[in-house]
């Protein structure tokens, strides 16, 4: 009966594919103009339709959280806004009316022609950029001006340099030209008539017809210098076209753009663009993060001859734009330490799964490409950085995938149900300790120099399959730089810099900084180291307990049978843990989506006792870790699972409960190189005798309101559902 009711509602609230995918509508975005990606039923982690806070409702009629089971969803990870398909489809049939008349206009151009339509600039666009407000059309057809001499002969189709946004497809690349500062491929078509084009007399210098009325000629002239234009753009009548160009200097398109009030055009899927030096034709939607959209390419110029990322950042302040040129500069630092210490970190190389074999640990990571930074318009600027590209997909959809395996085959009689659980903990853990053994040194690396601050299982990459996986840490968004997070009380200090990360892989300690900011959090020195030293060993353990649990038999299930009672007591740990942290995170979640009173937030919080509740259940789980160390150290039906003791030391190494942390017991602070030394152990170099039980902790309590509550950014604090 529920299965029944489970079909009627997905297939109520899943349009048939042929009308989702009409071709004829404008693919959907969410309101801040952001590609919404079409996830499927992949991530049915309880999401909530977004259009169910706007005016009529979701018309799947959702309510509320977890109503969404086994419906198709569109999401925003930049904007966390999602939609279920009904209200996906409704969009864009309403985005396709509003376009309408802009899009009629393009379609009856390229019918005159037997190739695409001339480059424009609508006139509703310009006379919107001359009275200083922003124009909501988005139909900019970037297209090169051809030669005067083709136009003349053939009316030759003009070729796209960027794609349309208003239903025009775009068509093959321009191939490369002598790079001169101008071309005729620099430059938009300004439709409108000469009013329209004269308001912008007071923006752009327009060049005396007499002189010159020809774009090739404006070109020459421009070239040999014969005509002055220190504003790196200008505009020119062509008499062959009977029409207005801007053109512009070459890398100065954006601020072109700018200069006329047309918005930005963000990258898609064929679109050839340079970064950093690099010709690069991107190929499909990577996924997007709290900070941007990241997107595959093609280099086809500049001696890497391979697959790059390219991650587009827009910056609304300088603060913004500063940290989003950091992400690059801290990629080049990590990269360029290594070389000059003799690590040949080579983009690309061949990967193995072998952490033992001496391959390179920051093969990893991505190297970086090359930066461009354009500025579009005031206090506006857009980032892009090519990276080399770790391949794989991420870790939690990896594990998602992996356990619906186990629901179709678990049953299946080959294995007996007995030996089911004992086989699915087995894996699991061979899994985690593979994460530990080759990042561990990767972060031996970066942690010379910085500190990652966002590792988690969305973070993390994944190739090829569960018995020989390679895994790959990417989004450097959130980096810090050591010497600055360590410094004095500063804008750059652990002090002061945001939050930041996947709340439900925080330490205890950042809850409290997060709450009540550092001055009370430096009252308690433990929490306070913890905050400033341990915030990617912990939240690399938590990865890795997370492996361990998704993968494990569950302990309501009836084969935990074949397991000793202290691994399910650590499967009832995590879930205890999972469960809080995960309503927590829900709560900022809320709070960002919609806008809400931050303070009230960390009010709330506080009184609570979030942070207490974190701590708590982070002493439970390093108690159930120490006791899975301990039965696999027994005798009896475990002792086949001694290969894993090397795993659950290097737990305890890594995971912290309010300042307790270590194998031994705080007997010394965590490093990449003990933690790597651990986890690579045989399970006959691992002796248990002296060792310490877990220890009670006292966890600090608030006594009374904080004076200071920080604001957390909209980026620090947020990560994809």
């Amino acid at each position: 009966m529920v299965a029944d009711q489970v079909a009627k509602k997905q297939s109520e609230a899943n349009l048939p594919s042929e009308q989702l995918n009409n071709t004829d509508l404008p693919i959907g975005t969410c309101p801040q103009g952001h590609r919404l990606m079409a996830l499927g039923t992949s991530r049915d982690d309880g999401w909530s339709c977004s259009n169910r806070c706007e005016p009529g409702g979701c018309l799947s009629g959702i309510t509320g959280y977890s109503q969404t089971y086994g419906m198709n969803r569109f999401r925003c990870d930049l904007c966390v806004y999602d939609l279920c398909e009904k209200c996906y489809a409704a969009k864009q049939t309403s985005a396709s009316q509003s376009t309408l008349q802009v899009s009629n206009h393009l379609e009856s151009e390229v019918s005159a022609t037997s190739g695409e339509a001339p480059p424009a600039v609508p006139s509703a666009m310009l006379q919107g950029s001359a009275a200083g407000a922003a124009s909501p059309m988005r139909a900019l057809c970037a297209m090169p001006v051809p030669s005067t001499a083709a136009v003349e002969s053939a009316r030759t189709p003009w070729l796209f340099q960027d794609g349309p946004s208003s239903g025009v497809s775009a068509v093959a690349e321009v191939s490369k030209a002598v790079e001169t500062e101008w071309s005729p491929h620099l430059a938009f078509r300004l439709e409108g008539g000469d009013e329209a084009v004269s308001q912008l007399a007071g923006q752009v210098r327009h060049l005396d017809v007499e002189i010159v009325a020809s774009v090739t000629r404006a070109v020459e002239m421009l070239n040999a210098g014969s005509v002055d234009c220190p504003d790196d753009m200008c505009i020119v009548y062509s008499n062959s076209n009977r029409g207005y160009y801007l053109l512009y200097r070459r890398g100065k398109r954006e601020v072109a753009l700018a200069r006329l009030g047309v918005p930005e055009q963000h990258l898609y899927t064929g679109l050839v663009l340079t970064v950093g030096g690099y010709r690069c034709k991107v190929t499909e939607a990577l996924g997007t993060g709290s900070f941007g959209t990241v997107w595959a390419a093609d280099c086809l110029e500049g001696g890497l001859g391979c697959e790059v990322a390219i991650k587009e950042i827009l910056c609304s302040s300088s603060s913004e734009l500063a940290l989003a040129a950091f992400e690059g500069k801290i990629l080049e630092m990590i990269q360029g330490h290594a070389r000059a210490c003799g690590s040949s970190s080579r983009p690309n190389a061949d990967r193995n799964t072998n952490a033992l074999d001496g391959r390179d640990p920051l093969d990893r990571i991505p190297d970086l490409v090359g930066t461009d930074t354009h500025s579009c318009g005031s206090e506006q600027w857009r980032v892009r950085l090519a990276m080399t590209r770790v391949p794989g997909i991420s870790l939690d959809r990896f594990l998602e995938v992996r356990r619906s395996c186990y629901g179709s085959s678990g049953s299946s009689g080959i294995v007996p149900v007995q030996q089911q659980g004992t086989q699915r903990f087995v894996e699991a853990c061979s899994l985690a300790r593979d994460l530990i053994l080759q990042l561990a040194p990767t972060f031996e690396h970066i942690s010379k120099l910085s500190y990652h601050r966002d590792v988690n299982s969305h973070n993390i990459l994944v190739d090829g399959d569960v018995s020989s996986p390679v895994f790959g840490l990417v989004d450097f968004g959130l980096a810090v730089d050591l010497t600055r997070w360590q410094g004095p009380v500063g804008p750059q200090s652990w002090h002061l810099v945001d939050i930041g990360g996947d709340c439900r892989y925080w330490p205890m300690s950042a809850w409290l900084q997060f709450e009540c900011g550092w001055q009370e959090l430096s009252k308690y020195p433990p929490l306070s180291i913890e905050y400033q030293t341990q915030l990617d060993f912990h939240a690399l353990g938590i990865t890795a307990l997370q492996i361990v649990a998704a993968l494990s038999p569950p302990a309501s299930e009836d084969d935990t049978n074949s397991l000793a009672p202290q691994f399910m007591s650590l499967q009832i740990a995590w879930d205890q843990y999972w469960s809080n942290v995960t309503h927590f995170w829900q709560r900022l979640l809320d709070v960002f989506r919609t806008g809400g009173d931050q303070t009230a937030l960390k009010m709330k919080c506080i009184n609570d006792g979030v942070h207490n509740t974190v701590g708590a259940d982070l002493a439970a789980l390093r108690a159930a870790i120490r006791d899975a160390y301990n039965a696999c150290n027994t005798a009896g039906p475990e002792a086949n699972l001694r290969q894993f003791c090397p795993l659950f030391a290097a737990l305890l190494e890594l995971v912290s409960a309010g300042g307790t942390v270590g194998f031994r017991e705080n007997q010394r602070p965590p490093d990449w190189q003990g933690v790597y030394q651990l986890v690579a152990a045989s399970e006959s170099c691992m002796n248990i005798q002296g060792m310490q039980t877990e220890m009670t902790h006292a966890v600090p309590e608030l006594h009374s309101q904080p004076r200071f509550l920080t604001p957390f950014s909209q980026r620090s604090t947020m990560i994809s559902a």
